[in-house]
């Protein structure tokens, strides 16, 4: 494996240093049986287990009202006064029913080797391929996943594989992209896409499995959960979060709007600019599934695009940009254009990790990196396009 590693493109190298030096730094307080930032290992993943006992037994409004949920958490985290917010809709409850039988360490490394196996099957869903599935195993975003106990890695492998079998498989993709809307700001772009696209059959399906999910929801728990969701209104928070927030959770942002706030300190200027990086995004993505016939270029200018468009997208939900990054990095760049592409590639790539202590530096380029790997992917794809018109003329 370590030589494989070491024989590794620079920066996958450098990816699974940083990978490994995060874990181990993001995780050094629990080795010695202390909380860190008010948190207990797997850190987010608490309140998704939390979750999963509350609403077996019935008791909806603690998921959903923060001061109630905290009477759930151990008595620890309690103590710390950290806050654990659990702002997912009623959808998601269903899937996260199966941890309520487990006890927390056991929930967390069933979670943790499911998102690994889901991950892995979404870059190779029909032979594996050893060497890319430690390139996985060892990528920035999954090092961020795991130690944040965040649900990344599924919801990677659900874009991504409905991407991916847009042509083969529609009524698959649209299943896919159906159960995504647990995490509605990853599907932002994924509806016009589509129509731009002409991927009306996808677009059926995709409705059908988010009403299928809605349903599944109610039969099990019935209005109640919905109820309760709708009372907490989380959207308030996640915009109070965007607006207001601090500290660790805000630099691991990398949307347009909270780069912006903590540049200039301005949340008209914030938004404005997010409206712009929104309209760029949107056109992009049209011009993608309009013009691109590549497959992979086209899903990785529509996931790029979606974390410009969205102005709460984290980090360690950029591990479906990063399922779609292997064959370029995995590429020898030849000429000098290709060099200059590969490096914004390679900061693509890294930009998970390296976003956390930039953002903390007063550097929070996260967003700029993503706004010119789009404009990279926009210009080669028309250098392409250029070459096979000049080869046509020329015969």
């Amino acid at each position: 494996m370590f030589t494989r590693i070491l024989r590794a493109p620079m920066p996958l190298t450098i990816g699974v240093v940083l990978s490994l030096t995060f874990l181990v730094m993001d995780n050094a307080a629990f080795s010695q049986g202390e909380l860190s930032r008010g948190q207990l290992v797997g850190r987010d993943f608490l309140t998704h287990w939390t979750a999963a006992r509350l609403a077996e037994d019935g008791n909806f409004d603690a998921i959903y009202v923060p001061q109630q949920l905290a009477n759930h958490l151990p008595q620890p985290v309690r103590d710390s006064g950290a806050l654990h917010f659990f702002a997912y809709s009623p959808q998601i409850l269903p899937a996260l029913a199966p941890l309520s039988a487990l006890d927390y360490h056991w929930a967390l490394v069933a979670w943790s080797l499911g998102g690994l196996l889901a991950f892995v099957l979404a870059a190779c869903p029909r032979s594996p391929d050893s060497g890319v599935t430690w390139i996985l195993l060892l990528a920035p975003t999954t090092a961020l996943n795991l130690s944040f106990g965040q649900n990344g890695l599924f919801t990677a492998a659900l874009l991504v594989g409905g991407l991916r079998l847009l042509d083969s498989r529609p009524a698959l993709a649209g299943l896919l992209f159906g159960l995504l809307t647990i995490k509605p700001q990853l599907g932002i772009l994924i509806p016009l896409a589509l129509a731009a696209g002409g991927y009306w059959r996808v677009m059926i399906w995709a409705v059908m499995g988010a009403l299928c999910l809605s349903a599944l929801s109610l039969s099990l728990y019935g209005p109640e959960p919905w109820q309760a969701w709708f009372r907490a209104e989380p959207w308030g928070y996640a915009r109070n979060f965007l607006e207001t927030g601090t500290g660790a959770g805000i630099f691991m942002q990398v949307s347009p709007f909270v780069s912006a706030r903590l540049v200039f300190d301005n949340l008209a200027t914030a938004w404005t600019l997010q409206l712009v990086a929104l309209l760029l995004a949107m056109a992009g993505s049209v011009w993608a599934f309009r013009y691109v016939k590549s497959p992979l270029h086209r899903a990785s200018m529509l996931v790029t695009a979606t974390f410009l468009a969205s102005p709460y997208a984290h980090n360690y939900d950029m591990a479906a940009l990063s399922l779609l990054l292997i064959p370029y990095l995995l590429q020898t760049p030849q000429t000098r254009g290709e060099q200059i592409a590969y490096l914004v590639i390679a900061a693509v790539w890294l930009i998970p990790l390296l976003c956390m202590p930039l953002a903390a530096l007063g550097l929070p380029v996260a967003p700029l990196v993503l706004m010119v790997f789009l404009m990279v992917s926009w210009h080669t794809q028309q250098a392409h396009k250029n070459k096979r018109s000049t080869d046509v003329a020329e015969r």
